[in-house]
């Protein structure tokens, strides 16, 4: 199972790394998204908000968020999903 896949927005996750160190990458309508680790390496669970130059090409946009429950990672999502951009 990866941790890092949130079953609400599987729709707009465009890349799973089922290795190691499991990675979802998610990519919302607004150009921002999120980048889900969960692995032997990281923090629990991480995530960063990103911001999309087109499909291909991204930049970090915000500030690690790390040890995220389940709940707060949802929450995260929804909250890059509806704003875009946040203060972090």
């Amino acid at each position: 199972m990866n941790p890092t896949l949130v079953e609400d927005f599987k729709e707009y996750a465009i890349h799973r790394n089922d290795s190691m160190i499991y990675q979802t990458i998610y990519h919302f309508p607004n150009d921002y998204g999120v980048s889900v680790i969960c692995g032997t390496y990281s923090n629990g669970l991480e995530a960063l908000r990103i911001w999309f130059e087109d499909k291909d090409t991204y930049h970090l946009s915000g500030t690690n968020k790390n040890y995220l429950t389940d709940e707060q990672l949802l929450a995260y999502l929804k909250a890059v999903k509806e704003k875009g951009h946040l203060s972090d």
